[in-house]
């Protein structure tokens, strides 16, 4: 019968979906994570920001920018985790308290998730991302805000996927002289 599994065939188990390495960065992993942020920022903000912008900022910009705050976090509640594959950076998440004047104990924020362009779309998001929500609630947080850009429609479907929902908070975030409405989306844990 066409469209119909066979006994044989419900049984056929898959192995589960292939786990990385992922590890506290250190601030040894600065040029690495700076290299996967600049590269992943200038493909998702190809179009959303002026390209002037985009071509200004620099590796040692960003290198100097990660060795300052995995060097000096402004929280030792703040952690940056990073994801490898063959021993290569391919992303990272960054977390910690929120910074928007809820209970800091009780709700954490998204600081930022960056993936390779090219691992898009293989799971390397959503695993990053499960391993610091396990994070998070083993350390108590009870719900995690992020704040993205209301045109990166891309990084949106990613979140709404998860089953992060916009709770109705927006803000302008400069770039420059430019003005970016960034939506707080939400998630509880």
């Amino acid at each position: 019968m066409r469209g119909s599994l066979t006994r044989a065939q419900k049984s056929v188990s898959f192995p589960p979906m292939k786990r990385h390495p992922i590890r506290i960065a250190t601030v040894d992993d600065a040029a690495a994570i700076a290299a996967v942020h600049l590269y992943s920022r200038q493909t998702v903000y190809l179009g959303l920001l002026p390209d002037h912008i985009l071509e200004n900022e620099t590796i040692e910009q960003f290198t100097w920018n990660w060795e300052s705050w995995l060097a000096f976090p402004n929280s030792l509640a703040a952690r940056t985790w990073l994801i490898e594959e063959n021993k290569e950076t391919i992303g990272f998440v960054g977390t910690g308290p929120n910074r928007d004047g809820e209970d800091a104990n009780a709700v954490a924020e998204l600081y930022g998730i960056n993936i390779l362009p090219e691992q898009w779309r293989r799971g390397i998001g959503r695993e990053l991302l499960d391993h610091a929500l396990e994070d998070l609630r083993e350390r108590g947080f009870k719900s995690l805000t992020l704040w993205v850009l209301e045109g990166n429609l891309i990084a949106r479907r990613f979140y709404q996927k998860l089953g992060f929902e916009p709770d109705g908070e927006t803000r302008i975030e400069l770039q420059g002289n430019i003005e970016l409405t960034e939506m707080r989306y939400r998630l509880e844990l």
